[in-house]
């Protein structure tokens, strides 16, 4: 993974360009890995070498010291290139050993960095920025799950297409800090003549370089690449398409028989009862309703042939409730044309059910958290709620992961009544357990 990169929470901790910039504009010589027009990897103008100008992450107009602080540079991370995925077998009383189910405990990620600055003044202010934003973002309602981390597996070329940013960016999930930035090492240096064209001094002055150490865990362990579009990668309206019923779209399928068959002479022992999986009834409504029916295709060669993958979701509700939504994901291993193809309505792999939505409201269901929430846009802010998923006809929901180098059919059934102005977008995230 690229050491010279990386962003928690939003914020830039790691930024090897800005910071080199920033110290041979001192005159202090920072030797570290290129990775030339890196800034616009990142959105940003070119860098000037001087925190105020280049819009630092930690540069604070309250704060004159800030500006003596030039940055963070990432010498080494490690923590990518070892599997999370463990098992405990249980031994048997005879023989062997029961394997056990697989499991991925967190990742453990480890920095090496160089805090660049002008002097002590500078460097305190810059150890100041690092504690407080390695502590993550303010938690709201208790609920703390950690940040997002980006990082660039590679330097990251934006004028070679076989590299661009989005290829060789990587985003981990429900990250937070472990252990604190920790100084290992500290040096004077000799700086040469300052940047007289920035008045930012008018001799020579002293650079200082501290080495040190943090560390972070990801509570979730995968390591996402971009999202990939279902369909043309545009936002689908709910309110059209081919009409059908919920019957006829998601019907009662026959149970698969036992094999071999058990011998109506002699039957097995009766089991005892099955417990009965809890069912919203609530859905009872849907059964007589209208549904639009939209059809999502995604090929083969879009999806990896290695690794798995996970759903992002997006609804956007329109000026009326949203109810009675239903996703439906089935394989799709030729590429066909889902609208066209008759997907077998008997072999999906899994059903997603949202109950309601309210109007005007965004409807995110994210399989990289597992976590679906509703953003009712109200004002200044977002007021946002966290639904509850059903699966198949209001039973139980599960997160589907895809593991199958397959393509897929989407289909969307949203209810004629519910559905005015409605728009909807699915995309799948790639996810690795090692890089």
């Amino acid at each position: 993974m690229y050491a010279g990169y990386a962003e928690l929470g939003g914020t830039q901790i790691i930024n090897n360009a800005m910071a080199a910039t920033s110290a041979q504009a001192h005159g202090i010589d920072v030797r570290c890995g290129s990775c030339d027009g890196f800034n616009r990897s990142v959105d940003d103008p070119p860098y000037t070498g001087h925190p105020d100008l280049d819009n630092a992450p930690w540069y604070d107009p309250s704060r004159p010291e800030s500006a003596r602080f030039l940055g963070v540079i990432g010498l080494g991370v490690s923590g990518f290139t070892s599997a999370t995925v463990e098992r405990t077998p249980v031994a048997l009383v005879g023989d062997g050993s029961a394997l056990g189910a697989l499991r991925r405990p967190a990742r453990e990620i480890v920095y090496t960095v160089m805090l660049v600055a002008l002097d002590d003044i500078g460097m305190a202010y810059g150890y100041e920025f690092m504690a407080a934003v390695l502590k993550g973002g303010a938690c709201a309602g208790g609920d703390c799950q950690g940040d997002e981390l980006c990082m660039f597996r590679v330097c990251p070329d934006p004028l070679n297409r076989d590299n661009p940013a989005d290829t060789a960016l990587r985003h981990l999930y429900d990250v937070g800090i472990l252990d604190g930035i920790t100084e290992t090492e500290r040096n004077y240096v000799s700086a040469g003549q300052c940047d007289q064209a920035a008045s930012c001094c008018t001799g020579t002055t002293k650079g200082v370089l501290s080495s040190a150490t943090f560390t972070l865990v990801a509570g979730k362990p995968f390591i996402y690449r971009e999202p990939i579009n279902v369909g043309a990668g545009d936002w689908v309206p709910l309110d059209q398409g081919p009409i059908t019923t919920l019957a006829a779209a998601v019907p009662v399928c026959p149970t698969a028989l036992a094999c071999p068959p058990t011998d109506a002479l002699c039957p097995e022992p009766a089991l005892p009862p099955a417990v009965a999986v809890p069912a919203n009834p609530c859905w009872t409504p849907s059964a007589g309703l209208q549904y639009y029916e939209q059809w999502l295709s995604a090929s083969p060669l879009t999806l990896p042939a290695w690794g798995e993958s996970v759903p992002l979701i997006e609804i956007q509700a329109g000026s009326v409730d949203l109810r009675y939504l239903v996703l439906r994901f089935f394989g799709n291993p030729a590429g066909l044309d889902c609208a066209v193809a008759g997907v077998d309505p008997c072999a999906a792999c899994t059903d997603v059910g949202v109950l309601y939505t309210p109007a005007t409201a965004d409807l995110t269901l994210d399989g990289r958290v597992q976590r679906a929430y509703i953003d009712c846009g109200q004002g200044f802010g977002a007021t946002q709620g966290q639904p509850v998923l059903y699966g198949a006809s209001g039973g139980a929901f599960t997160w589907p992961v895809f593991d199958c180098p397959s393509g897929l059919c989407v289909q969307i059934l949203t209810p004629v009544n519910y559905s005015t102005d409605a728009v909807a977008r699915i995309r799948m995230v790639p996810r690795a357990d090692a890089q």
